[in-house]
């Protein structure tokens, strides 16, 4: 049996929640070069510690270094990431929704191709595109204040957000019938609360798969076509 561990999207917020807790009347605007150096094991009962150290402020926007790591190892980060807090509203982006189609049931938590627990299982339905990618319709779960624990959604929503991962997992499970993890993505910019969405499609586009590293372009719209959030160069590795 394996071992549970933090996932990405929750140490993403927990470093996106801290920095908005800041600051208020800023929110999360994007993150960049978030990468999983160490995973964070469940079991383990360990301190950790969330460090931001602000590195740039202008008008509308705080730049921050983030890193979680370890009390015991201060020097070997798990996780680091550069994150940008603004207190505008980014304008959304439009997308044709004509190209947000439903696909068809996949039992993708029920056939093992995903192990996530009901949390986190958003995918409805798969629209597969071969190697140019795939689509999938989406239900973000209900998931009360006492299941969240000590991460509570607020303008980043994990739950909404690790479809991502999960649909790039699916999709390299049907192109190499390999298991793969999140390990990285180059920047993640959000135009919108994800909270505030119930129906929505995430679309993934792989663009290199190259040793045993597959990287890829992602964007979760909501159900009439707009832009919620868009995620550069999310890796996997398997």
């Amino acid at each position: 049996k394996g071992q549970r561990v933090l996932p990405l999207v929750h140490a993403l917020q927990w470093m996106g929640q801290a920095a908005e807790g800041l600051y208020g009347g800023y929110r999360l605007a994007n993150c960049t070069d978030l990468r999983v150096l160490k995973g964070i094991i469940a079991e383990e009962p360990k301190p950790y510690v969330l460090t931001l150290t602000e590195t740039q402020k202008g008008e509308g926007n705080i730049t921050f270094d983030a890193s979680i790591t370890a009390m015991d190892l201060p020097e070997r980060p798990n996780f680091r990431a550069q994150l940008k807090l603004s207190s505008v509203e980014g304008a959304s982006p439009q997308n044709s929704a004509s190209a947000l189609r439903p696909g068809n049931f996949i039992p993708v938590y029920q056939n093992n191709m995903l192990f996530h627990g009901p949390h986190f299982q958003t995918i409805q339905t798969v629209n597969m595109a071969g190697e140019s990618g795939i689509t999938v319709a989406c239900v973000r779960p209900q998931v009360t204040q006492d299941q969240q624990g000590q991460f509570l959604t607020r303008t980043f929503d994990p739950f909404v957000a690790d479809t991502v991962w999960q649909a790039l997992t699916v999709w390299i499970q049907h192109q190499f019938k390999v298991a793969s993890l999140p390990s990285s993505f180059g920047r993640w910019q959000q135009f919108e609360p994800l909270h505030d969405i119930e129906h929505f499609f995430v679309t993934v586009t792989p663009t290199r798969t190259r040793n045993y590293i597959t990287t890829a372009q992602a964007a979760i719209y909501h159900e009439d076509g707009r832009l919620i959030a868009r995620i550069d160069d999310a890796q996997h590795v398997h």
